[in-house]
């Protein structure tokens, strides 16, 4: 019995050991080319750069909470305020 138990653990441990296959993920397709970003960046500054802070706005994807800590006093949800403010 502890000789079929030992062969039996054996065979468990040997099991775990063996290499398992790597799933390498798909590659996938950027929704624009570098030079696209590389235009939509320059578009960006220059439109706050002009003042037109809605219109940079609306090309902006991060976060606000850095502009909301340069602009204490100004109302969070109008991102147009915080860029002047920031600006």
């Amino acid at each position: 019995m502890m000789q079929r138990l030992s062969i039996l653990l054996l065979i468990i441990f040997l099991s775990s050991c063996t290499p398992q296959p790597i799933n390498t993920p798909e590659p996938t397709s950027l929704p624009s080319t570098a030079e696209e970003a590389q235009q939509t960046l320059i578009k960006f500054f220059s439109l706050l750069n002009a003042k037109k802070y809605a219109e940079a706005n609306a090309l902006y994807g991060g976060s606000y909470e850095q502009l909301q800590v340069f602009n204490p006093d100004a109302d969070p949800s109008d991102h147009a305020a915080l860029w002047a403010g920031a600006c």
